[in-house]
């Protein structure tokens, strides 16, 4: 998942960036219809360009996109963050909102540092559709903040994706285990005894190995721009695996060919 910092890097990498002739620019042209009055484009832009193109609705509508971040519970008044989305009321139309920005910072004294498109360079003109990128200070005609659900900043997984992780693995290694069993001709894999008679052991399949090892390189993807406290849960998944070997090991499943 994409972070708020990479986010406001796509943003700030437009910054400059002007129409010519009015309304016609890059981001319009991306989105497929160019010529439009086009602050929301350019949201729509820089989160697609950054990886978020689920985080946000492709729409030319600051209104839409209010509704679509208010359906999902991801709309709120105050205590604005890097990275949200901040949607503004200016003069020009009756729209309960007709501008939409990034917040890139708050100063001390709560003003907001934005980036917005299809703004002006300074505080005169039309503020809501200027024509170009611009950093900007806003403190009033502020309604609201959305804040898509982007990545941590330090790339840990949630507690909800981790435990998804370790349901998976129990899945995985007990299935393997009960189809081992019930290939040994064990009626009831889940209560099985720990220790069976040798000539059970020579039927064991051993792509049941290879199923177990696909499920422990799933699991490492999962986790491999993880970092600090989840390395230990790395090393917890590898230490499982190795055991899961040395069972089979022991047990004589052969191993499978190594891969060509």
């Amino acid at each position: 998942m994409t972070t708020a910092a990479r986010v406001l890097d796509v943003a700030r990498s437009q910054l400059g960036v002007a129409e010519t002739p009015v309304n016609r620019q890059l981001y319009g042209r991306a989105y497929g219809w160019d010529g439009q009055p086009w602050c929301m484009q350019f949201a729509w832009w820089v989160l697609t360009q950054a990886g978020c193109a689920a985080q946000v609705p492709k729409t030319a509508s600051t209104v839409v996109a209010r509704d679509w971040y208010m359906q999902r519970g991801q709309w709120h008044a105050r205590d604005p963050q890097p990275g949200d989305l901040v949607f503004f009321k200016f003069a020009g139309n009756s729209n309960p909102v007709n501008h939409v920005g990034f917040v890139e910072g708050i100063d001390a004294a709560g003003t907001l540092i934005t980036i917005e498109g299809n703004t002006t360079g300074d505080n005169t003109g039309d503020q809501r559709n200027g024509g170009m990128v611009a950093r900007k200070r806003r403190l009033t005609s502020v309604v609201g903040f959305a804040r898509p659900a982007y990545a941590r900043e330090d790339d840990e997984l949630s507690q909800a994706q981790v435990d998804q992780i370790i349901r998976q693995l129990r899945s995985d290694i007990g299935f393997a285990r009960d189809q081992i069993l019930t290939r040994l001709g064990v009626p009831n894999p889940e209560s099985a005894p720990a220790k069976l008679p040798p000539e059970q052991l020579a039927p064991i399949d051993p792509a049941r190995r290879v199923d177990v090892g696909w499920a422990r390189d799933q699991l490492m993807g999962q986790f491999a721009e993880v970092k600090g406290e989840q390395d230990r849960m790395r090393r917890d998944i590898d230490a499982l695996f190795d055991l899961v070997e040395a069972v089979a090991d022991k047990v004589g499943v052969p191993r499978p060919p190594a891969a060509s």
